[in-house]
């Protein structure tokens, strides 16, 4: 790469980038897949969709609790700390 960033450290630098790059088009079609098997699961398989999340989210503090449906471009820049709630029909833009 000599010296050059990637479009992805670009874009977590906060700085101009590309959204149209292979890795994250791969990065966001995987989030996309996991949140679309998040949002279908009925509430009584609540524990396994917040199983899904922790899984995808950078971080997802203890007793946290993120109710469906839900949305994001990425999840791994999402961080939610412990105890936090968020409500349905939410999107996060990270």
């Amino acid at each position: 790469m000599n010296g050059a960033r990637s479009n992805k450290e670009l874009m977590l630098a906060g700085e101009p980038y590309s959204p149209f790059d292979e890795e994250l088009g791969r990065d966001h079609r995987v989030a996309q897949d996991l949140l679309h098997r998040f949002n279908g699961l009925p509430f009584e398989r609540f524990e396994e969709g917040q199983a899904l999340v922790r899984t995808l989210f950078g971080g997802f503090g203890e007793g946290a609790m993120l109710k469906a449906p839900f949305r994001c471009d990425y999840g791994c820049n999402v961080f939610l700390g412990a105890r936090s709630f968020v409500n349905g029909d939410c999107y996060f833009l990270d």
